[in-house]
């Protein structure tokens, strides 16, 4: 489609591309600020513009442009952006600023804006985040007198108490910003204080309910599983679709561990995990007697050779039969159905169902027998296969990932990362996980790439033996960290336009009264806006957040907690938006008392 490109940069198109143009009166582009020059230039080379026409529409808003490890360039919106003359000024390229957001309450916009104001510029991320690219409401939501009506935005700073923290001990972050989550959602979801959110589609307001609330995760890896784990253990249901985690459910390993000893009986750990499993119900005790009444042999001629008056042998004997009776069925039945005949037998199936997340549970075992399906359409179908197949995968890292719940299924509270979130919106929103440091691997890497700069590498000396890093790399390294920088800074946007009615920021650090100490002699508190320098360090999303917020009047109560003596008259403080603060201690979420709350703004 592109001949050659001219002296300018522009592409020439090709006479297909001519050919081409011809069948298309206008074209219309949406998410343009996710473009790669190669995709600009295709869609270029077919529009009329090489005959000096305009018939290419673009629509988009380089503040949520995320894409960048796809190649996409928000460079190419913003030299658009620039050059394009504003709508009043007439011509054939006009710029129109759609500046109007109708999905989200002006609480929730009004936070974003503050927030985004401070901490967002042209040097970093792409545009000065000013009236222009500032959110105005353009829904109106129906007055609703005695509702509990979403108030403002919400910073939740977490810690554990310094009275009960062990400096050497590693704080699990992850597991309290779940149960934080966990907090916050049964007071959302209270069937009579809970928050009352505006139905659109019925036209009233209802109270929120766990299909309403989403958790937005930077990364999922890692992260949420412990919240699905977490929330299930406080009876709230959640979901979250993982590319991995499959092979580490216990539903699953426990039916992997039943198929090898439906293989091989002689295998003691296999059979052991049955044996305690609910498939089974022995003790610990009971194992340990029918261990110790044979010493010698493997755990299968114990249980086989167990006399009557050790405990557990009733047990035995009807798991021995059940074994009996599916390791003939293996010998004649398709490997799927031999699963399947295994739910039915042992009531497994049927049992995971009762327990909390019994639905995915259900279908991770469904996706099993999938699977089995699957592998046995190939030239090896047989139990002995498969369990060698399961192993090698395992052994290479390799994960189907949890069964995804069915579309329909909406009662639950959904996690996901902010990248899949794109383009969705929720009633509730939760931003989690804040205090993760950036990924950098790639500007540490040894050998560096840049679409402006090329290649960058090491300088070695073979002779001595000593590698130095060069002036080039050096100076790509800084130019790759501000873009990366820029990038994680659209991210956090666009997980904070998500919400509709109301949005939570939760961040967790260790030693987290220290951080906020530091942070705050770091930050001049008379500036509307945070310095380049101070952007440019941020390790985290909480960084540039905490930065924000500590010029708030409602992080009055934490200077005073922290025993700080700030002047609250600085101009920095006057007519600020609604932002609200939250201090909360590891010891408040174990007793499930009331958060400790900062002074609000009203």
């Amino acid at each position: 489609l592109i001949d050659h490109y001219d002296e300018e940069g522009n592409p020439v198109p090709s006479k297909i591309a001519r050919e081409k143009s011809d069948g298309y009166e206008e074209i219309y582009i949406d998410e343009y600020q996710d473009s790669n020059y190669i995709q600009d230039a295709i869609l270029r080379s077919v529009s009329k513009e090489s005959e000096g026409g305009h018939n290419m529409f673009m629509v988009g808003d380089v503040k949520q442009s995320i894409y960048r490890f796809r190649l996409a360039d928000a460079a190419i919106f913003m030299d658009k952006y620039h050059r394009y003359a504003d709508a009043s000024e007439g011509g054939h390229m006009q710029r129109i600023d759609l500046s109007r957001n109708f999905r989200s309450r002006e609480s929730v916009l009004s936070g974003i804006n503050y927030i985004f104001r401070r901490i967002m510029k042209k040097s970093l991320g792409g545009i000065d985040y000013d009236e222009h690219a500032a959110l105005y409401p353009g829904m109106e939501y129906p007055e609703a007198p005695g509702k509990n009506i979403a108030g403002s935005a919400e910073v939740l700073f977490l810690t554990a108490d310094s009275e009960e923290a062990d400096p050497e001990e590693e704080v699990d972050t992850v597991s309290l910003e779940a149960k934080l989550a966990a907090a916050r959602i049964r007071e959302l979801t209270d069937s009579e204080h809970g928050l009352d959110i505006y139905d659109s589609d019925l036209g009233i307001y209802r109270k929120a309910g766990y299909k309403d609330i989403v958790i937005l995760l930077r990364t999922v890896t890692g992260w949420a599983e412990k919240f699905v784990d977490i929330l299930t253990a406080e009876n709230i249901p959640a979901c979250a679709e993982m590319s991995a985690g499959f092979f580490d459910t216990i539903e699953i390993q426990t039916m992997l561990q039943f198929l090898s000893v439906v293989d091989n009986p002689k295998q003691d750990i296999p059979l052991a995990a049955v044996l305690c499993s609910p498939i089974v119900g022995m003790t610990s005790e009971e194992l340990a007697m029918v261990r110790s009444a044979n010493q010698e042999e493997h755990l299968f001629e114990a249980c086989t050779g167990c006399g009557r008056e050790l405990a557990g042998y009733d047990k035995i004997r009807k798991f021995l039969t059940l074994l009996t009776d599916i390791r003939r069925a293996s010998v004649y039945m398709e490997l799927y159905e031999l699963i399947r005949y295994i739910y039915d037998q042992t009531g497994y199936y049927d049992y995971v169902q009762a327990l909390p997340g019994g639905e995915r549970r259900k279908a991770n075992l469904d996706l099993l027998q999938e699977r089995a399906v699957t592998y046995a359409s190939g030239s090896y179908s047989g139990l002995f296969d498969f369990m060698r197949y399961i192993e090698q995968l395992k052994k290479k890292q390799i994960d189907f990932g949890e069964a995804a719940m069915p579309e329909g299924d909406k009662g639950r509270v959904q996690i996901m990362s902010i990248h899949k979130s794109k383009g969705l919106e929720f009633p509730v929103c939760f931003v989690a996980g804040l205090g993760k440091s950036f990924n950098k691997q790639d500007v540490n890497a040894s050998m560096l790439f840049s679409v402006d700069y090329g290649i960058a590498t090491d300088a070695i000396d073979p002779t001595l033996r000593t590698k130095e890093s060069t002036v080039m790399k050096q100076a790509m390294r800084s130019q790759l960290m501000i873009e990366n920088l820029g990038e994680e800074l659209r991210v956090l946007y666009v997980a904070m336009t998500r919400a509709r009615e109301k949005l939570y920021l939760t961040g967790a650090k260790d030693h987290l009264f220290d951080y906020l100490e530091k942070k705050i002699h770091e930050t001049d508190k008379t500036a509307r806006e945070l310095s380049y320098s101070q952007l440019t360090m941020a390790g985290s999303f909480l960084d540039w957040i905490t930065a924000a917020a500590c010029k708030h009047k409602s992080f009055k109560a934490i200077y005073e907690q922290l025993g700080i003596n700030v002047p609250f008259d600085g101009v920095c403080y006057k007519d600020e938006s609604p932002l609200s603060v939250f201090l909360v201690t590891k010891s408040s979420l174990s007793m499930q008392t009331s958060l400790w709350r900062a002074e609000e703004a009203m």
